[in-house]
């Protein structure tokens, strides 16, 4: 489960610098069980349009999936190690997602009166993004 929780602080003249803030709140919550924290003050302009733990973001990408997830870790716990540098480095990795291959016999298929029309459309309905239907509930 994850969650969000934006606070408005007091003016800066009836508290701390903000790094100080951040700092003391970081080290408050690093002693409640079960959850991990990321904070960043909100910024006057944002750009990109993705929500992230962090005000900054680094993207690893690469052909060879299994030597980027390395990489890409391996940049992530170095960057965590370095505390000079970076605070509350995280990673949005989720690889754990199935992924099948499908081969299909063209001409099998056409033997079945099914073509690649169909077929494509079958799975997109079964597998693809788009919306299926509605439910619509009492309020």
């Amino acid at each position: 489960n994850q969650g969000q929780l934006f606070v408005q602080l007091k003016g800066k003249d009836q508290r701390p610098d903000i790094e100080k803030v951040l700092a003391d709140l970081r080290k408050q919550l690093a002693g409640v069980a079960g959850i991990e924290t990321y904070m960043q003050p909100v910024q006057n302009l944002r750009l990109g349009s993705r929500s992230s733990a962090s005000a900054y973001q680094l993207v690893v990408q690469g052909l060879d999936t299994g030597l980027t997830d390395i990489w890409a870790q391996k940049m992530n716990d170095a960057m965590a190690a370095d505390h000079a540098n970076f605070a509350d480095v995280t990673s949005d990795l989720q690889n754990n997602a199935l992924q099948a291959s499908l081969v299909v016999d063209r001409d099998k298929a056409a033997q079945l009166g099914i073509d690649t029309d169909t077929l494509r459309s079958a799975l997109y309905g079964g597998f693809g993004t788009g919306q299926v239907s509605t439910i619509f509930g009492s309020a």
